[in-house]
């Protein structure tokens, strides 16, 4: 056991301002939002924390980068 966080598609959906889980799945063709690290066909999916965490840093990183380029 690694002791991982996992978060399931609706716990993403509340954090991320009750966003649908259609959002989530734009997201990962469009953002770069990670896949599932766990993903049971015709059942739940489920990330790690440490994934998602990693692709909101990269995101503030990416919208950073952009307003140096607009200023």
């Amino acid at each position: 056991m690694t002791g991982e966080q996992y978060l399931s598609a609706a716990q993403l959906c509340e954090k991320f301002g009750n966003i649908s889980k259609r959002t989530l799945l734009r997201w990962q063709e469009k953002r770069n939002f990670p896949a599932p690290t766990i993903s049971y066909r015709g059942g739940a999916n489920l990330w790690t924390l440490s994934d998602v965490l990693k692709w909101e840093i990269s995101l503030k990183k990416q919208d950073k980068a952009q307003q140096s380029l607009e200023a």
